[in-house]
């Protein structure tokens, strides 16, 4: 690759992170739970007025709780003068009821509370409650509003989901909200909950869940239809895009899910289940896009299923120990910064060896790279209708990665065709060939037929040219008849299709001084469609002219063996070449363009699917071998193939 591609390439993958990093700023500032325009509670009492709610008519309840731990409270327990609560919070501080505390458990019971002042008149408000780890009872000026599982510890049961209450009020609202958690990764109230004038919270909550249920949508139907084609075609990439949309819709569509039914803690292990397995498709398909060597995306696979596995196997083990949690949650992190890592390697040597397709895959890469990075540099984020970075970098991924294989996939429709135009090609010259055959047959019997006559005429000028002691005549005379009887017509098969192609590349390599041998035993008539039979031979035999024509004449060999057997035609080239192969996932990839399969290569194997055989290639201490397997078809079927 030159400087100015390099140059080229490096602007382009700045450009790239510039513009994620600008996303991902903008998002933060603008679609931020923490960063909106709000009114804000200061030790545990926000104050509103008529200017607040006309300014912010939905809001989320982000600072000022009031926080009692180990303690299930309900309205009863608050009185004037009562004991100041242990610490007054903001939403998403801690991730469980610790506190910031290891030597504490994250699980056990808590309490939140938050007094609210409203204008005089009554009027409706509606608060959003989004999930709370994992059961709870919400209290509203007093009064049992809603209650989801039961926070009772000793008839725990665990129970989320989202859900809203309307309620009305006048002069003050008190938010109590008691909560229990024995089975979650998190505990108590983890997300901000909106709050504010009902069709306010209402649009926002709608609004929402249109942009989730488009996103899984959208996926659901790329999985599906790349899972579909990938099985009709046989195509290992499209397959697992197919099952990465799957994994990437398992594990974004929980504001969907949680609006729809309430679910138990399983779902948790699910929806982390789901975020490993699509970045482990990432991996794979990343990998064999960009030319992974096979070594190293085995041992990246194997660490990527021990991951999702232990995901699996987490909610039995995790739960309940802040030690393994904590491990759990650093395994997660590595896991995704070993992949971006293993990824953005192999993505920017990709572009730098010029495969097709490695451009389109380091930019995805470089979003998730740097969705990982603003991850840590803007830890307060909680998104409001879009999604958090790493399920924007895993949209991006997607995207890229879906736009790699549909490029790949129009490549392949278009030598497809253009191998579709070449076999017409040679049914055509088939044809002309099949019409002068007959009669380059019955010139080879004239000739042979002359020069038997000519003998004859020779022998008598020879006895009448001895009576006359014309010496020099005799010599010049045995001299003609020697290179007259040496000579010989050579043919290696009746049939017209296969002696033509092997007397031209014969000819050719006889041209090269390149030993060529040959072994043919198969019909005079057709068995195979004309037109893949030259196809699969002159491709075949083309590549092993160029294999052969770098290495020093006495090196130099082709050998084909060509046999009819269980109804099926066998075709074996061995060539001797350089010892030089560039090979990718078990395509021969051509000299002529780097990074891309070979033409010979390429149409070979295309004809023999065709005809429902099989093309195979290995190479091994110089020697190039070839084997290809076409199945006989009836005659009256060849026009069809």
């Amino acid at each position: 690759m030159t400087a100015r591609k390099h140059a080229r390439y490096f602007l382009i993958l700045l450009a790239a992170i510039s513009l994620a990093a600008c996303m991902f700023t903008l998002c933060y500032n603008l679609d931020n739970k923490y960063t909106e325009n709000a009114p804000r509670a200061v030790n545990g009492r926000l104050l509103l007025d008529e200017e607040a709610l006309d300014r912010a008519p939905v809001f989320h309840l982000v600072w000022g709780w009031e926080f009692y731990r180990d303690a299930l409270l309900s309205p009863e327990d608050f009185w004037p003068g009562q004991s100041l609560p242990h610490e007054v919070i903001f939403i998403g501080q801690y991730p469980g009821f610790e506190a910031g505390d290891p030597s504490r458990s994250p699980h056990g019971s808590a309490t939140y509370r938050l007094r609210i002042a409203v204008p005089a008149e009554p009027r409706s408000y509606t608060l959003e409650l989004p999930e709370i780890y994992s059961a709870y009872r919400l209290y509203v000026n007093g009064e049992l509003l809603a209650e989801m599982g039961n926070p009772d510890p000793g008839h725990y049961r665990p129970l989320t989901g989202n859900s809203t209450v309307t309620f009305r009020a006048q002069d003050s609202i008190e938010l109590i909200l008691a909560v229990t958690d024995y089975s979650g990764f998190y505990s108590g109230l983890t997300y901000p909950p909106a709050f504010g004038e009902p069709r306010a919270v209402s649009g926002l909550l709608t609004a929402r869940f249109a942009v989730r249920l488009a996103a899984c949508v959208l996926a659901l139907g790329l999985g599906l239809f790349y899972l579909i084609t990938g099985i009709l075609s046989r195509r290992g990439p499209g397959i697992l895009y197919g099952l990465m949309c799957f994994f990437f819709v398992g594990s974004v569509c929980y504001p969907v899910t949680k609006t729809l039914l309430a679910t138990g803690p399983a779902w948790y292990g699910f929806e982390s289940f789901c975020y490993c397995a699509m970045l482990f498709c990432v991996l794979l398909i990343g990998g064999r896009i960009t030319g992974a060597p096979e070594k190293a995306l085995k041992a990246a696979a194997a660490i990527g299923l021990f991951v999702c596995a232990a995901v699996l196997a987490a909610p039995f083990f995790v739960i309940g120990n802040l030690p393994l949690m904590t491990a759990y949650s650093s395994m997660m992190n590595l896991y995704s910064w070993a992949l971006a890592a293993f990824l953005t390697v192999r993505a920017a040597r990709g572009v730098y060896r010029g495969r097709i397709d490695g451009e389109i895959i380091l930019w995805g890469v470089a979003v998730f790279d740097c969705a990982l990075v603003m991850d840590r540099l803007l830890p307060l984020y909680e998104p409001i209708l879009s999604g958090w970075f790493t399920e924007i970098a895993g949209a991006a991924l997607m995207g890229c990665f879906g736009a790699a294989l549909a490029r790949d996939t129009v490549r392949q429709a278009r030598e497809k065709l253009v191998l579709e135009g070449r076999i017409d090609s040679v049914s055509r010259l088939v044809e002309l060939h099949r019409s002068y055959y007959p009669v380059v047959l019955e010139g080879i019997q004239d000739a042979r037929a002359a020069r038997h006559d000519l003998r004859h005429h020779m022998r008598l000028i020879r006895e009448l040219a001895a009576e006359e002691n014309l010496s020099a005549l005799t010599h010049y005379l045995k001299e003609y008849r020697a290179d007259t009887e040496g000579e010989r017509t050579l043919s290696y098969t009746r049939n017209y299709v296969a002696d033509t192609l092997l007397r031209h590349f014969a000819a050719l390599a006889a041209a090269g001084n390149i030993r060529f041998e040959v072994r043919v035993d198969m019909p005079e008539h057709p068995v195979v469609p004309d037109a893949a039979l030259a196809i699969v031979l002159g491709n075949l035999l083309e590549n092993a002219l160029e294999g052969c024509a770098a290495l020093p004449e006495d090196k130099r060999f082709i050998t084909v063996s060509i046999r009819l057997w269980n109804r099926e035609l066998c075709v074996i080239v061995r060539n001797s070449f350089d010892g030089t192969l560039a090979a990718s996932d078990g395509r021969m990839l051509s000299r002529k363009r780097s990074g891309r399969e070979g033409m010979g290569t390429s149409s070979v194997k295309a004809a023999a699917e065709r005809l429902h055989g099989s093309a195979a290639f290995t190479a091994e201490d110089g020697v190039f071998k070839a084997e290809v397997i076409l199945r006989t078809i009836p005659e009256e079927a060849e026009t069809t193939i």
